[in-house]
Formats: C-alpha cells, sequence, structure tokens
C-alpha cells in the first residue's frame, strides 16, 4: 500500500488531506483512484490508513480508517559522512534513511576533495530531501529524517559537540562495535561519523576526541567504500540498540 507525506495541520479527526507534489504523485504517478486505500503519515509519529473520498487538482480528500501512532526513537542515531564524490551521497541518503537514520549530517574534510558553493549545497539538500521523502515513504516512515551539509569542519565539531557518543569508524582501530554497546545504550543520541575514501587526518581525529566523547573503532573483514560503511554502520548500530525490535501499526 502506497504512503505519502502530508502536513498536521491539513488532518482532523475524520479526514486527511494531501496536496502539493505529494498529490502529484497520488494523481499523476500513481494514477490512485477514488475508493483506493493510502497511508498517511503527518512527520509527528502518526500514521493513518485512509481511503480516497475525493480528488481534485488542488487536494485529495481522505477519510481516516485507522490511526496509528510511533514515538522517535531513543537514542537517536546519526550518521556524518565526509562529503564523497559523485552520486555517493544520493546511495547514502537513500539506504540510511530506509534503515530509519534520524539524521544525515555531510561535511566537508581534507580529504573528501569535496567542496559545494552556496548554491550548490542548496541544491544538492533539496535533491537529498526528495530522496529521503521517497525512501521514507517506500519503508513506511513515520518521521522523514533531518538532513543538513556542514559549512567547514569547525562547524561539524559544533554539532559533535551535542553528541552523547561519538564513533569514529578507522580501520586502524583495534576497538570494536560490539564493545561499544552499554555506551550506545546509555547515550540520547550517537553520532556515526565516516570519512571520506582517504579517511581523516590526525589532526581532525583530535579535534574531534577534543570535542565529545568519542571512540575510534573498526569493522573487521576489510576496509569498506565510504558510502557502504555509512550504511553499514547505521544498519549495526541500530540492531545493537534494538531499533529493529519494535513493530508499530500493521
Amino acid at each position: 500500500m502506497h504512503q505519502f507525506f502530508t502536513d498536521s495541520s491539513l488532518i482532523s479527526n475524520c479526514q486527511a488531506l494531501i496536496e502539493g507534489s505529494e498529490l502529484y504523485h497520488l494523481q499523476v504517478v500513481l494514477r490512485l483512484k477514488v475508493g483506493d486505500q493510502v497511508y498517511v503519515a503527518d512527520n509527528q509519529g502518526n500514521r493513518y490508513l485512509c481511503q480516497i473520498k475525493k480528488i481534485s487538482n488542488k487536494l485529495a480528500e481522505t477519510r481516516i480508517l485507522k490511526s496509528f501512532y510511533q514515538p522517535k526513537s531513543n537514542p537517536e542515531v546519526v550518521i556524518a559522512q565526509a562529503l564523497p564524490k559523485g552520486k555517493k551521497a544520493d546511495l547514502i541518503v537513500e539506504k540510511t534513511t530506509e534503515l530509519g537514520v534520524d539524521k544525515i549530517l555531510f561535511f566537508p574534510s581534507t580529504y573528501s576533495q569535496v567542496h559545494l558553493s552556496k548554491p550548490a549545497k542548496v541544491n544538492r539538500q533539496k535533491r537529498w530531501r526528495k530522496l529521503a521523502l521517497a525512501a521514507s515513504k517506500q519503508s513506511k516512515r513515520y518521521y522523514l529524517p533531518e538532513i543538513r551539509v556542514c559549512e567547514d569542519f569547525n562547524e561539524f565539531c559544533q554539532e559533535l559537540s551535542t553528541a552523547g557518543i561519538c564513533l569514529i569508524f578507522h580501520p586502524s582501530s583495534e576497538d570494536s562495535l560490539s564493545r561499544q554497546k552499554e555506551k550506545l545504550l546509555n547515550s540520547q543520541q550517537i553520532f556515526l561519523v565516516v570519512g571520506a575514501e582517504g579517511g581523516f587526518t590526525d589532526e581532525e581525529i583530535a579535534k574531534m576526541e577534543q570535542t565529545c566523547q568519542s571512540v575510534k573503532v573498526a569493522l573487521a573483514g576489510g576496509i569498506l567504500r565510504s558510502e557502504t560503511a555509512a550504511v553499514t554502520v547505521v544498519a549495526l548500530v541500530s540492531y545493537l540498540v534494538g531499533r529493529y525490535d519494535k513493530v508499530y501499526g500493521d
């Protein structure tokens, strides 16, 4: 069954309205009709099973049949990724969104080799939010992930200062992810930091370690590409903290 997102102001006790790009997707792309059932989510933790009552060029009116609620996950999981080359960031946004990440943070680093101008940053963020919306609908998420791009490494470290724990993935570390389970469970916010293909400089690692409670960890089995590492660590950490143990809705 297809899912759509709408603003909470467009939802009442008995109906949910769909407009804008979501209406276009419903009406033109999917060609849904009156009587079809859909899910409608409000990005506030509510999702509704609805039946389409009326479709016009401005709105789709749906009747709410059943409602579900999912609180925000605790701890919050943030993937912090040094800007990768090409379309690798698209894959990271799409797949980590499907896996349930709460926030996606891109930042420039010495080895990232990607430096976005202000117009380029705005355009990339628009594109990534569209990808995240599509992935959230496909995976039936209750919440959309937040997506941000830091201006520089200093701004990124300011973001890190709020972290309960920061895991820096580095192939030279002798520590493993599984050893961090207790620390992860006792944190309100977990930052998972993945470098570009060249990793991080010693100065960058030192600055991150000075900014927050951080642990360098390695993934056994070889060195992964940056985009593969980002998707892998989100899945592994989400599993370790029990995010896949609870099921909400039908």
